[in-house]
């Protein structure tokens, strides 16, 4: 599959996350992200920021995280799943297994771009309702709602340079991919796909797909997936498929009363937080 993509602002980029309810502020020309209740990381996850000093891109009570560059102080370490040298990439060489699961999902399935919100509307909100029910995916659940689904189709096609990827069969759209080409990143942000198209392996076929496209674009020096969630059944899911743990020298800055608070009441998520999971 080959067709043209082009980068996202990060201004559209970010606007678009605002639209789909993500909490967005912007700090010296960057935008962050709050991930939970008073505490942001870069929108970008693995953004670089070199600063030093006391500085926030937030008001307190809040803290953040944020990767820093090579040989910059760093208090901690952010772990991300994912492809560090998109354009070493081929069929070739994968295992054997995986090459044959690739090949026959081709054999039943087409992956192609999504040109038209009213079929992505119609056919995709069964797709979603399919992929919530085998997964009861937490974020943005009220997609399950027609009208909702139906908002972020609108959101989606009115932000240029959203790679939207579809998995067809014969009854039409069965899987949806989102990814976003940011700066240097591919943000492999979604894949929705039916749970009957699941089992005859078009996520293999949408993922080797996305790797394709990334592999023919020098300007894209990695592919982010997902931060890393302790060896989730997801982080081993995309890790069997080729990912690596990237873990990165970070800095961490939470206000002292809030730092003792989560270290006592939650030891493993500090952990987790610091990046000694």
């Amino acid at each position: 599959m080959e067709f043209p993509i082009q980068q996202i602002p990060m201004d559209a980029y970010a606007g678009l996350q605002a639209r789909f309810g993500a909490k967005i502020v912007r700090h010296k020309g960057r935008h962050w992200r709050r991930v939970r209740p008073f505490f942001y990381r870069p929108l970008l996850p693995v953004e670089a920021i070199g600063e030093t000093g006391p500085w926030s891109p937030v008001p307190w009570p809040c803290g953040f995280q944020h990767v820093v560059p090579a040989g910059a102080p760093a208090n901690s370490t952010m772990n991300f799943v994912m492809l560090e040298s998109p354009q070493d990439y081929s069929l070739g060489g994968l295992n054997h297994k995986r090459r044959q699961l690739i090949k026959r999902a081709a054999q039943q399935f087409e992956v192609r771009p999504i040109v038209d919100p009213l079929e992505m509307k119609a056919r995709g909100h069964g797709v979603y309702l399919s992929f919530y029910e085998r997964t009861k995916y937490p974020y943005r659940s009220d997609r399950r709602e027609k009208a909702v689904f139906d908002a972020c189709v609108d959101a989606i096609f009115h932000t240029p340079g959203t790679i939207l990827m579809g998995g067809y069969g014969q009854d039409g759209l069965a899987a949806i991919s989102m990814s976003y080409w940011v700066n240097s990143t591919l943000i492999y942000s979604t894949l929705l796909c039916g749970t009957a198209a699941m089992h005859r392996n078009l996520g293999e076929l949408m993922f080797h797909e996305i790797r394709q496209l990334a592999a023919r674009h020098p300007g894209i020096r990695e592919i982010f997936v997902r931060p890393y969630q302790g060896g989730s059944s997801m982080d081993q899911y995309y890790l069997l498929r080729g990912c690596t743990l990237a873990r990165r020298p970070a800095r961490l800055e939470i206000p002292t009363l809030n730092r003792a608070l989560i270290r006592w009441l939650a030891p493993e998520k500090y952990e987790i937080l610091c990046g000694d999971d």
